[in-house]
């Protein structure tokens, strides 16, 4: 049974009498771009499941979730191994020798040595590079990579499930899809939609003469460290290893007034006097802050340092002819079990010495490390909720007491659901933490075997401790003498 009482439809009309177009653009003359778009939902169709075939999918649930539990497990570990070789890669930075970025620097001495190099950087201009529809509005843009997307204002359909559980111990469960309208990397085909409702029609299509994006990247030879900012001896020539490590950097938009006449139809070629700066790095067609379904956007994102700004590099120095270049340093051993360092080729946007290198490198290893663990701990709470379904439903039977009581088998339900969660949380935030335990002890095993033998110490002095309480307690049983009224 399917139920189509729609709520909340979107906004029809538009600008120019649009022409509801199919999927693709519409033809010749006309407004091939539809309403404003907005959001609605519309009810969809409506299942029963029986007890027995829940019970069947929460034993699916049950071995996905046991799964999940062992990947976690491996997952933690990896975590912990990747966060101790990064650690000790980045205290291999005090190691290395600071050149300063001079003239009188002869830096010849150090090839093939580890060094810590901290000069301005030149990067080319990639804003030529552009389309001629996007090039007047950015003027100029120096960094190591440049990229457009556009996207198209499109309605989108999500759906739902809203279910409630019979007194069988079943379920009843209606679909609910949703409609609203946003950006999208490619235009949706609304012949998919569940609903008939045509305020849901998407229409237009991207450009002919315009690529749904584009990147531009500068040459790996032509982003330098060099003295004084400019081409010199003296100077570094880094590797597309090095210049993929580069921040992200905001691209400035500069475009002219809204157009009032020129529009971009939704379809066929885009000119530039169809856009206008929408800010934030971002050109439209249309409207400010009325987009129709048809219309474009255009964000702009790059990667790069501040024009004249410095970079700071440490790797293992080496020639390259009349100037340097650099190569990832080997890895190094750093505990007395023989593991070694990963290969050390790191960059950093700023001018820095080591200490200031390396505590933002070793502050950047405790995030990425934090935000895996936390990830992981929420996957392990869920694998084990996953593990426990059968038991959330078998405990529905008790739903069963509501056709003799006045809803007491809801209430034992609700109870029962809510210690199966709290158990399941505890289960999975106790294992989350030995498995965390034993990973982290095992990715530092000068620390585990030192934990391991004060342990076993302690154990020792506790038992001899113990042994020394027990005979004296049992000496002064023996010494006690017990004393007789004889009279």
């Amino acid at each position: 049974m399917v139920l189509r009482a729609g709520f909340g439809g979107g906004q029809q009309g538009g600008f120019g009498g649009g022409q509801q177009g199919g999927f693709g653009g519409g033809q010749g003359g006309f407004d091939a771009k539809g309403n404003f778009g907005g959001q609605g939902a519309e009810f969809g169709g409506v299942t029963y499941q029986g007890p027995v075939s829940r019970l069947g999918n929460s034993f699916c649930n049950l071995c996905v979730g046991v799964v999940l539990v062992f990947v976690t497990c491996y997952a933690e570990y990896a975590n912990e191994q990747t966060f101790v070789l990064a650690e000790a890669t980045a205290d291999l930075v005090g190691t290395a020798l600071p050149l300063g970025c001079s003239q009188s620097a002869d830096v010849a001495h150090y090839t093939n040595e580890l060094v810590l190099v901290s000069c301005p950087v030149v990067q080319p201009d990639l804003a030529h590079q552009l389309p001629s529809e996007l090039r007047s509005f950015v003027s100029s843009f120096h960094g190591t990579s440049l990229r457009y997307d556009t996207e198209i204002y499109q309605w989108r359909e999500t759906s739902e499930q809203q279910c409630h559980k019979t007194n069988s111990g079943g379920q009843v469960c209606t679909t609910i899809y949703h409609y609203n309208s946003h950006w999208s990397s490619s235009p949706i085909n609304s012949a998919n939609f569940h609903s008939y409702n045509s305020a849901y029609h998407n229409s237009g299509s991207f450009p002919t003469n315009l690529q749904g994006h584009g990147q531009l990247s500068a040459q790996a030879e032509d982003v330098v460290m060099s003295i004084g900012g400019g081409p010199s001896d003296n100077s570094w020539l880094l590797t597309q290893a090095l210049v993929d490590q580069f921040p992200s950097k905001a691209v400035n938009v500069v475009g002219p007034p809204q157009p009032q006449n020129s529009q971009y139809p939704g379809y066929g070629t885009l000119t530039s006097d169809m856009l206008y700066d929408a800010g934030h790095g971002h050109l439209e067609t249309g409207y400010p802050g009325a987009p129709r379904i048809g219309d474009l956007r255009i964000r702009f994102s790059g990667y790069g340092v501040p024009q004249g700004g410095y970079g700071t590099v440490c790797a293992q120095q080496t020639s390259y002819g009349r100037n340097f270049s650099f190569q990832p340093y080997p890895g190094q051993p750093f505990d007395m079990w023989g593991r070694v360092t990963n290969p050390l080729s790191h960059f950093e946007a700023g001018q820095q010495n080591p200490e200031e290198f390396q505590q933002i490198w070793h502050s950047a290893n405790d995030a990425s490390v934090m935000v895996v663990r936390l990830f992981l701990w929420f996957l392990m709470v869920c694998s084990i909720i996953m593990v426990f379904s059968p038991l959330s439903v078998m405990a529905d039977a008790l739903l069963m007491f509501n056709f003799c009581t006045c809803g007491l088998g809801s209430l034992l339900d609700s109870a029962a659901q809510g210690l199966i969660n709290c158990a399941a949380f505890l289960v999975g935030t106790v294992l989350f933490l030995i498995v965390f335990a034993v990973a982290w002890a095992v990715s530092n095993p000068t620390f585990g075997v030192s934990l391991l033998a004060g342990a076993l110490v302690a154990y020792i002095v506790g038992l001899k401790f113990m042994h020394k309480s027990a005979k004296a307690a049992k000496g002064r049983e023996l010494s006690y003498v017990k004393i007789e009224d004889m009279s």
